[in-house]
């Protein structure tokens, strides 16, 4: 997961000037161009309607972020474990891609403490978008339950 992060965020130590002088391949211009192309509003309520719905999957004692948030716009979906590890094994031998660490995920204000510190190992990101199936979904969501309830 971090040498991932490390080459699709940001830039990586170094030179920023060489960095951003140098052009983006064809391959990763001809992705963007069809985003760009296919991109529409329904789309992003599809992504919603799923991460709502699974969101109601869930144990309402599974914590889960941004619930009081106006808009949601669900891609990854955050929720908080202290069994982040075994959660992320078993939902990737679910064949599901959950993964862990925040690089994006910051306390606002610099408002950073013992208890967000102490919470960020603990969440998990969960696939949830538009392109799953409602029972894939359902599977995750049984998984998540199962070893909150287990863990409980």
């Amino acid at each position: 997961d971090a040498l991932l992060r490390k080459h699709t965020r940001s830039f990586a130590s170094g030179d920023l000037l060489e960095a951003i002088r140098r052009a983006p391949s064809d391959a990763l211009l001809a992705a963007l161009s069809w985003r760009l192309r296919t991109y529409g509003p329904k789309r992003v309520s599809k992504r919603a309607e799923a991460g709502m719905g699974f969101s109601r999957m869930l144990d309402p004692k599974v914590v889960q972020f941004g619930q009081v948030a106006r808009a949601h716009n669900y891609w990854l979906f955050p929720i908080c474990t202290p069994h982040s590890e075994e959660l992320i094994e078993r939902a990737r031998e679910l064949g599901f891609d959950a993964t862990s660490g925040a690089s994006t995920l910051v306390a606002i204000d610099g408002a950073q403490n013992e208890l967000s510190s102490g919470l960020m190992p603990q969440v998990v990101y969960l696939p949830v978008y538009d392109g799953i199936r409602k029972r894939e979904l359902a599977r995750l969501a049984r998984c998540v339950n199962t070893l909150h309830q287990s863990a409980g």
